[in-house]
């Protein structure tokens, strides 16, 4: 590794180096510096012997990782509209999205269960949750839900909030839950509208 970025590195003596901060400075995801660690396959050999030299410069202790899988298995729900004829582009998207970044967290305990539903078939978000809670016992650690929502489905999503389950919230906003990320429906017009028009001929 180059000192030339020795700012970037510097580390006070009770700092702990931890699996971010490899990432970080590696420029890879959590997942990679893990599978690197611990020979894991999905790494390069040149990319698993950077990892390493950080890692080992940094006077990182790998027995902080192998604390952290040996945790309960973490469950988190991802509720979110499936690929229907009138969102596959939209949607197929944000599947696609969400799987590859649950692939980079596949090094980890963590057991993702995927919700599609289709409001169209009668396939609802609280039948999917419900059905859900009842297939794991309730047990659930997180709860990342995408899609616009009804009076009706944000009550049923509140209440895993006020169990104090983590719930994330995308495409709409929900009040008391660890985050929305919202829609900025005008600007998002305006953008799909300009992308459309410079396409059309003159």
């Amino acid at each position: 590794m180059n000192h030339q970025d020795e700012n970037e590195l510097a580390l006070s003596p009770s700092k702990t180096v931890t699996l971010k901060d490899i990432a970080e400075w590696a420029d890879v995801s959590l997942g990679t510096v893990h599978r690197a660690l611990y020979g894991k396959k999905g790494v390069s050999e040149p990319l698993r012997q950077k990892i390493l030299a950080i890692a080992q410069e940094a006077g990182y202790v790998p027995n902080q990782a192998a604390s952290l899988l040996k945790r309960r298995r973490q469950r988190v729900f991802v509720l979110a509209p499936g690929p229907g004829m009138s969102n596959r582009y939209y949607y197929d998207n944000i599947w696609k999205g969400f799987r590859d970044y649950a692939e980079e967290l596949s090094a980890f305990n963590i057991e993702i269960v995927e919700l599609p539903y289709y409001r169209i078939a009668g396939n609802q978000i609280a039948d999917e949750l419900a059905s859900a809670l009842q297939r794991y016992n309730g047990e659930v650690d997180g709860l990342l839900a995408s899609g616009f929502l009804n009076s009706g489905e944000r009550q049923v999503i509140q209440n895993l909030s006020n169990k104090n389950i983590p719930v994330v919230i995308a495409a709409d906003k929900i009040e008391n839950v660890l985050a929305n990320v919202y829609v900025d429906f005008d600007t998002t017009g305006r953008i799909a509208a300009e992308l459309l028009s410079s396409q059309l001929p003159a």
